[in-house]
Formats: C-alpha cells, sequence, structure tokens
C-alpha cells in the first residue's frame, strides 16, 4: 500500500506500507465457531430461511481445512447421509479423524458406523472399541 503524505511545505512524501495478515489458532477457532453456527444454521433452515445443504458444506470445508474437529465432525454427518457411497466413504473419514483426535461424539458416531458397515466393512469389534473409547 502506497500513501502519499503532504507536508506543511506543501512537499509531497511516498510512504509505502507492507501489510502482512496472520490468524492466530484462537482467531481461526472464532471463525471457525462463526462458521460452524452458519452450517447449523443453514442445515436446520427457518421460518424465513430455506433449508440448504451445499451452503451449510461450503461455510465447513475451510475449517475442516484447517483441522477443526468439529467441523469435521459435523461435515463427516452430512456425508454419511449421502446416497453416493464415495461420498459416504469421504464422511467416514472425516468422522474418524475427529475420533482418533479424541472427539467423543465423533467415537460414538464411528461405534455407530462400524456398527452397520456404513462407509466401511461391517465390524462389531471396532465399534465396540470405539463405543467404549466414547
Amino acid at each position: 500500500m502506497i500513501i502519499k503524505l503532504i507536508n506543511e511545505k506543501n512537499e509531497t512524501n511516498t510512504l509505502s506500507i507492507s501489510c502482512r495478515v496472520s490468524l492466530s489458532a484462537q482467531e481461526q477457532n472464532l471463525n471457525c465457531s462463526y462458521n460452524i453456527q452458519e452450517a447449523l444454521f443453514y442445515l436446520k433452515g427457518s421460518s424465513s430461511v430455506e433449508k440448504n445443504t451445499k451452503k451449510a458444506i461450503q461455510y465447513l470445508k475451510p475449517c475442516v481445512s484447517v483441522g477443526n474437529i468439529e467441523a469435521k465432525l459435523l461435515l463427516g454427518h452430512i456425508y454419511v447421509n449421502n446416497t453416493d457411497n464415495s461420498i459416504v466413504k469421504k464422511g467416514f473419514k472425516l468422522i474418524k479423524e475427529a475420533a482418533k483426535e479424541g472427539n467423543s461424539l465423533a467415537a460414538q458416531k464411528l461405534g455407530v458406523l462400524y456398527k452397520y458397515g456404513t462407509g466401511c466393512n461391517l465390524n462389531y469389534q471396532k465399534a465396540i472399541k470405539w463405543f467404549k473409547k466414547s
């Protein structure tokens, strides 16, 4: 950014300013908290706003890319309820990542997915393991 300054003698000086924006982890979490709330809003809908899963996914993807556990769990939940098996597998993967990172809700959901073979092979032993972890 270049700013021109005029002093008392009407002389012009040029000042060059370089700005670098760096978000801390806390600022990213605040942003992701907002994005998750917006995603939930579009998933639920209201009397004035129609449900919009695509818009909810748009809010969640940036947070998933920075590793937000709650966003992984929510996007994974959306994906495992899809009819396309490749998308269901993506959802399983996201939920498994969140569970491995210590999210108890994700661990419980992962147990259910293993119990019914959703996005993975049916595996009661792994289901029990994840239920216990949750």
